[in-house]
């Protein structure tokens, strides 16, 4: 059976789309791409870093409403506009922070933009539920 669920604290999705998708029979669970969008849906700087953080902190809700930990990610996949940025000391330390305790598989790609002028980075993910 799968569950969708678009949880209150992060920005409200578009309408085609929802922030998260459970597998509730496999324990699987499918995080949409996330960008630094407040809960106002504001872009949180104009920095890889700050937008990072504020990403960082969606996944952070998406987590406590489903509770489920860090330690539970599988697979993220990470898209940048810009890989130099990326490689930055700032924007690598919050990756490490984040996802250094537990090793997970990991994709990164640089594309030429992403959906909205001014995004940097969005990530996805797949969490599996113990």
């Amino acid at each position: 059976m799968l569950k969708r669920i678009n949880p209150e604290g992060i920005h409200p999705p578009a309408p085609i789309y929802c922030h998260v998708v459970e597998d509730t029979t496999r324990g699987i669970v499918y995080i949409a791409g996330q960008v630094g969008f407040t809960r106002d849906g504001l872009l949180a700087g104009d920095d890889m870093a700050s937008q990072l953080r504020q990403l960082l902190a969606n996944f952070d809700v998406i987590l406590e409403e489903l509770s489920l930990a860090r330690a539970d990610f599988v697979k993220r996949t990470v898209y940048v506009t810009d890989m130099d940025e990326y490689f930055t000391p700032e924007v690598r330390a919050l990756m490490s922070a984040y996802f250094g305790a537990t090793i997970s598989c990991s994709s990164l790609a640089q594309v030429v933009r992403l959906f909205k002028p001014g995004v940097k980075i969005e990530i996805e993910a797949i969490l599996h539920r113990p």
